[in-house]
Order: C-alpha cells, then sequence, then structure tokens
C-alpha cells in the first residue's frame, strides 16, 4: 500500500471517530462532574492486571500435574492473593454498613422512589433526590463522606443540615438511592445517565434534574430557592386567575310590573294584619270579640 493511500485511510478512521465522539456527547445530557471517572491518583497498591479472576480460577483448575518451581511460587501467591481479596471484600462491607448508619440523609428504594414520583404519602413537600453508587469516588465525598473520610462531614448531610436551617428551604425533605440496589427500576420521571445525580420533585411530582456541581452546595441551594421562587410566582398567577373568574356580578332585583300580582300580594297583607290584630283582641278580652 502506497504511503497516500495509508495516510487517506488514517484520515478518515480519525474522522469517524471524532464524529462518534461527537455524539456520543450530545446524548451525554448531564454535567461532566456527575461522571464517576477513573481517579487521577493512582492507588499504591499493585492491581491483578494479567486476567480476571474468573480466568485465574479457571487456569487454576485446569492444572494437570503438581506446581513446582516458579509454578508453584505463582500459585501459592494467587491463593494468598484469593484469600486477602476475600478478607478485604468482607472488611469493605462492614466499613459501608458503618458508614451507612452514621448517615442521616434517609435512603429510598425502588418502591420509594415511586411514591415520590406519584406523590404518595406528604403531598405538600418537595424532595431532593441524590442518585449515587458506593463505587463511584464522586459519590463517595459526596453522599457518603468528606474528603477526610468522616461520614459526618459528607456534603450532603451538611446539605440537609442547611436546607433545614433555612426557612425558605425547611420543608424540603432530602433523600439518596443506591442504583447497585434501585437496579432497573428508577421510574421513567428520573433519567440517570451519570453519577451522582440530583433531582428535585416538587409537591406535582414534576422532577427536575440539576445541572450545576453537586459538590457545590451553594450552587444546590440556590437551584432549590430559584426553583421555588418561579414556581410561586407562577402558582400566584394562576390563583389571581381563577380568584378572577370567580367574581360575579349581580344585577339588580327584577320589580314586578303585572299590577294584578301587585294587587294580589297587598290584599295578602291586609288580611294577614286584621288575622293579627282580632287575636290579640280576643286573647286580652277585648271588647267587640267575645
Amino acid at each position: 500500500m502506497s504511503p497516500l493511500r495509508i495516510f487517506v485511510c488514517l484520515v478518515a478512521a480519525a474522522s469517524a471517530l471524532s464524529s462518534q465522539t461527537a455524539d456520543v456527547k450530545q446524548e451525554a445530557d448531564f454535567p461532566v462532574e456527575t461522571q464517576c471517572l477513573v481517579p487521577d491518583v493512582v492507588p499504591g497498591s499493585i492491581t491483578m492486571a494479567v486476567a480476571s479472576d474468573e480466568t485465574l480460577d479457571t487456569d487454576d483448575k485446569t492444572a494437570d500435574a503438581a506446581p513446582t518451581g516458579a509454578d508453584a511460587i505463582y500459585k501459592a501467591a494467587l491463593k494468598e492473593y484469593r484469600q486477602k481479596k476475600k478478607q478485604y471484600t468482607l472488611a469493605t462491607a462492614e466499613v459501608m454498613t458503618a458508614i451507612d448508619s452514621l448517615l442521616k440523609v434517609p435512603s429510598v428504594d425502588a418502591k420509594g422512589l415511586k411514591a415520590i414520583a406519584n406523590r404518595e404519602g406528604d403531598k405538600r413537600k418537595d424532595t431532593l433526590i441524590v442518585f449515587y453508587a458506593p463505587w463511584c469516588p464522586h459519590c463517595q465525598t459526596f453522599v457518603m463522606h468528606d474528603v477526610r473520610g468522616n461520614p459526618l462531614g459528607a456534603p450532603l448531610e451538611m446539605l440537609r443540615s442547611d436546607l433545614k436551617a433555612d426557612k425558605a428551604t425547611e420543608d424540603v425533605e432530602v433523600v439518596r438511592a443506591d442504583i447497585t440496589k434501585v437496579g432497573k427500576d428508577i421510574p421513567k420521571a428520573f433519567k440517570v445517565m451519570g453519577i451522582p445525580a440530583v433531582y428535585l420533585v416538587n409537591v406535582f411530582g414534576e422532577a427536575t434534574l440539576f445541572r450545576g456541581d453537586s459538590h457545590n452546595s451553594d450552587e444546590v441551594k440556590t437551584f432549590i430557592k430559584e426553583y421555588q421562587q418561579e414556581r410561586g410566582t407562577s402558582e400566584d398567577a394562576e390563583e389571581s386567575d381563577s380568584d378572577s373568574n370567580l367574581i360575579e356580578t349581580k344585577e339588580p332585583a327584577a320589580v314586578d310590573e303585572n299590577p294584578q300580582t301587585s294587587d294580589g300580594f297587598a290584599a295578602i297583607e291586609q288580611e294577614t294584619a286584621m288575622v293579627t290584630t282580632d287575636k290579640i283582641q280576643w286573647e286580652h278580652g277585648l271588647p267587640g270579640l267575645r
């Protein structure tokens, strides 16, 4: 193949890759901050990169003869790796359980999310929902603990306290939803394309995605207050229109111009007065009636 043709092929491949990347960016309609990316700092421990654990297990089981020499050292190291990994997994689960018990922001499952979306229960309060996953480093330093690993200082915990202390937002409920537990049962009202994802659900069940930096509590609080102000203005306008429609124009009472009807009523009134006078005279023994 000539150099010119090779160059043309490379240009075409680069153009196709650029087009696919642009399409992905357009489809990902969420802020970059919510993406759970690979950490910039590489952990101090060495990870097993030669194969997955499933492959290692399969290779170990298919060994025909007893290992010797370097192969024996490898098998022993692999056995120790599995044991320590199991211990690490159990220890991690214990730590996660302990952290979860310290968090004051309540956790909701799929049923709870559905109830919020359908406004089942207390319909007078707005609800702030944070979707997260324990394996996501961005989620860990927002929902589960602060940058020093303290669960009590997690930004979401602080945000909940700040909202409760503010008169304008004291009625806003804050909850968290672990997508590893919710799975595919997330209601359609929430399109979770990146985590952590923050949604505000109003008293009518309308969900609005927060598109700022979830780690910036001031941005989140401003988002909530501005939304409440816009909704309040809209509700006031609707209430004003409703009140104006209730105003009725009262017409003056119709006057009966029929002389026969008027004379009839006058005769009835006169007869009633005469009967009343006769009754009074009879009860008091007035002359002329006995």
